[in-house]
């Protein structure tokens, strides 16, 4: 018989960071989930299942990072055994002794006797008793509804498409996971967009995270990123399964701008690997180039519309990489381009400051 516990643990210290993921184990038995436990979920707590009820006590052990192999333990206590319930007891039959009647005596002849006269006694009627007025029947309450069991969806397979998330929580918390079906290719790219508040995008199976982004998008309130967060709010990474079994996707997100309160919203899609191609004869190697030009802008959203996309803006830094960001009403960031784009009617300024390199 399992049981069921929550788990909940302090740490302190620099090594631990929002990438250090932990397991679970048990001296007999199973312990689920088992890996990929992250230090805001140890916080918060972690609802585990354990196969062998009798166990007092679950190890926990840093996967990753500078404290790795780094062990603690939890325990609890016992739960009472229930007295036994004692068995009926059958009382033994009992035979009862058998009785000799006394003999009856002769009767004795003597005088004869008159019988004295009786006098019947008046007989009172007896009362007709009142009707008796029923109770009243209290009827037995009515089950509520039972609510409708929210829907399993299948098994997302390579190529299903996009999966959009969202909530109005303000909390940081996680939405709810998406398994994947085991027979998709062994690797494969993840194509992720964080919109609104930042976002963590996991890749896991029953071995743990095989791939996460990091915290990604822009938040200038300290969370589990750290005092703010800068980051591209786009992108497409590769990654490659460690095994067939547990493979989901779980995506986190962060807790409201206190000042905002605003909803969140993210979307993933998973693709096949891309095949091998077939070699290339290279070109002759061009003679290189100058870097690109690059100018330092200072972005202002001083419109503070709220017109979507007019607080965007979309740039190409000096290394190529283009970079799209959304900047938050009466906020600013420092960029370094060769290129800016901003939207028609856009709320944001720009000032010119100057070349710069990176």
């Amino acid at each position: 018989m399992a049981q069921y516990r929550k788990i909940t643990m302090l740490l302190s210290g620099s090594d631990f960071t929002p990438a250090t993921t932990f397991g679970f184990q048990v001296s007999a038995g199973s312990v689920y989930p088992n890996a990929g436990i992250t230090v805001s979920q140890l916080f918060t707590g972690v609802q585990v299942e354990i196969s062998d009820d009798s166990l007092t006590e679950l190890t926990v052990g840093v996967e990753n990072g500078n404290c790795l192999g780094t062990v603690a333990s939890s325990s609890w206590a016992a739960a009472p055994t229930p007295a036994p319930t004692p068995a009926p007891v059958t009382p033994a039959p009992v035979t009862p002794s058998p009785v000799t009647p006394s003999p009856t005596p002769s009767p004795t002849a003597g005088p004869p006797v008159t019988p004295s006269p009786v006098t019947p006694s008046p007989t009172t009627p007896s009362p007709t008793p009142a009707p008796s007025t029923p109770s009243p029947t209290t009827p037995a309450p009515t089950p509520a509804p039972v609510g409708t069991p929210a829907p399993v969806l299948p098994c997302y397979d390579c190529g299903d498409g996009t999966v959009s998330l969202s909530t109005s929580d303000t909390n940081y918390g996680t939405y709810a996971q998406r398994d994947v079906c085991s027979t998709s290719d062994a690797s494969g790219t993840i194509t992720w967009s964080s919109f609104d508040r930042p976002n963590r995008f996991n890749v896991r199976n029953n071995s743990g995270i095989v791939y996460t982004t990091g915290w990604k998008g822009y938040a200038n309130y300290a969370g589990p990123w750290g005092t703010s967060l800068n980051t591209p709010t786009t992108g497409t990474d590769s990654f490659t399964w460690s095994g067939t079994s547990g493979r989901n996707v779980q995506v986190e997100y962060g807790g409201a701008n206190p000042s905002l309160g605003d909803s969140d919203s993210a979307t993933w899609q998973i693709n096949c690997a891309t095949p091998t191609p077939s070699p290339v004869t290279p070109s002759p190697t061009p003679a290189p180039t100058s870097a690109p030009a690059c100018t330092n802008f200072e972005v202002f959203n001083d419109g503070c519309s709220g017109e979507s996309g007019a607080n965007q803006v979309t740039f190409t830094r000096c290394d190529g990489t283009t970079v799209t960001n959304t900047i938050p009403c009466g906020d600013s960031i420092d960029i370094c381009a060769q290129n800016f784009t901003v939207s028609e009617g856009s709320d944001l300024t720009l000032i010119d400051n100057g070349s710069c390199t990176s």
